[in-house]
């Protein structure tokens, strides 16, 4: 089951990789070894959160094309960002949310593809995130919420008031 709620703008700093869907696992998989080894959650001092945010964005061609992953944390503000680390931006927009509470990467995985099969044309394909609710040391055992940007948030806005 999914909801639709509006965000407002934050800020992720965090390790970054670009990749694809044919090669997205395995550099997800990389890029939190690189997000463990290079310690993201002790050097981000502005952090404000004990999630742990992975974002979709740069998107060349939707979901078939590729695509930018960030890991990291969400701060405060996007000031202060550690050498090696990078600033991402989360605009303030609506989001559909989705929770995946089976938490391995194939069970995210089969989510995304169904959620891109149900609402491939409401997507804007600026900004997706997940969050690993209390971080990746309890990934196994957590919920993992998957939020996408939908177009027309300036229409749902009107309608909601």
């Amino acid at each position: 089951m999914d909801s639709l709620i509006k965000i407002e703008k934050m800020f992720v700093v965090g390790v970054t990789v670009r990749t694809d869907n044919v090669k997205g696992i395995e550099d997800g998989i990389n890029l939190e070894k690189k997000f463990i080894s290079e310690q993201v959650e002790k050097r981000v001092l502005n952090r404000i959160t004990h999630n742990v945010y992975l974002v979709y964005t740069d998107y060349e061609h939707g979901f078939f094309g590729a695509f930018t992953m960030t890991l990291g944390v969400r701060v405060s503000s996007p000031d202060n960002v550690p050498e090696g680390l990078e600033l991402k931006e989360i605009p303030a927009s609506y989001y559909r949310v989705f929770l995946c509470k089976k938490n391995s990467i194939n069970s995210a995985q089969e989510m995304w593809m169904n959620i891109v099969q149900k609402y491939n044309k409401e997507m804007t394909y600026v900004v997706n995130f997940d969050v690993y609710v209390g971080g990746l040391s309890t990934k196994q055992y957590s919920t993992k919420e998957l939020f996408v940007s939908v177009k027309h948030a300036d229409y749902i806005e009107k309608l909601l008031e």
